[in-house]
């Protein structure tokens, strides 16, 4: 009896060693697959394309920002009309450029869009008229002050988003 019962404490004793290495090795490749699982970090295209674009349009706007200062600095020198209406035609392409990357812009988003592109660009026509209905000085730079305060305005706007 005393070997039947010695046999089968080997047996059991064989058993657990194997179980119990077994279980090690399911739990050392359960750990190296959830190692492996995890995906590597990957940067979002198009979170790039999103950065880029917002910087192209913020450098459209300081582009129009600049030229509305170069057409105040002209109207302040008493430039020729012809002068004038040149600079007023180029802020003119500049705005328009500017009003559609307003509306292609996914993450500016504001109640009414074509606000901002009919206002700037109304502005920029009626600056013209003004120009072409030969108003005062004052008056004409009066105009360019508020176009320059929306067009700065608007470069707030989209660098806060």
């Amino acid at each position: 009896m005393t070997q039947s019962l010695r046999d089968l404490f080997l047996r059991r004793l064989n058993q657990a060693f194997w179980l119990g290495l077994l279980m090690m090795l399911a739990g050392w490749g359960a750990w190296r697959f959830s190692r492996l699982a995890t995906p590597p970090p990957i940067s979002r295209p198009t979170h790039r394309i999103d950065r880029e674009f917002r910087q192209l349009h913020l450098q459209s706007i300081a582009s129009l920002d600049s030229s509305v200062n170069l057409l105040r600095q002209a109207l302040t020198a008493q430039e020729s009309e012809t002068v004038l209406l040149n600079l007023t035609e180029q802020v003119r392409q500049q705005t328009q450029a500017v009003s559609l990357l307003s509306l292609s812009d996914p993450s500016f988003t504001e109640a009414n869009p074509t606000d901002t592109r009919t206002a700037l660009l109304d502005q920029c026509l009626e600056f013209r008229q003004l120009l072409l209905r030969k108003s005062p000085t004052p008056a004409l730079s009066q105009h360019l002050a508020v176009f320059q305060s929306e067009v700065r305005h608007l470069h707030y706007r989209v660098a806060g988003n």
